[in-house]
């Protein structure tokens, strides 16, 4: 879903929709969730986060406290520092 949106930036959050479906997930509980006091708290926090660790755009991603370039392999860095059994799309 995320990549769906990211990938027509400028449609953000017209798009939210229309992206979760194509990523088979449901609608009503991502917009419940979005536009409630958990998905405020969750974008506060966010923002905090970016202001604390110097983030400039969105998307960024850290991985074990590493901020993942965006040349990398997202997933196999993910999967390299993912601590326990290996989930699926790991293996």
């Amino acid at each position: 879903m995320t990549n769906c949106m990211f990938n027509t930036m400028s449609q953000v959050p017209a798009n939210a929709e229309g992206c979760a479906k194509l990523a088979k997930l449901p609608w009503d509980p991502i917009n419940k969730c979005a536009s409630g006091a958990i998905g405020n708290a969750l974008m506060k926090e966010s923002i905090r986060q970016m202001e604390v660790r110097g983030v400039r755009q969105t998307p960024t991603v850290f991985v074990d406290n590493v901020r993942i370039a965006d040349t990398d392999p997202l997933l196999q860095k993910i999967c390299q520092a993912y601590k326990g059994p290996k989930p699926k799309g790991c293996q």
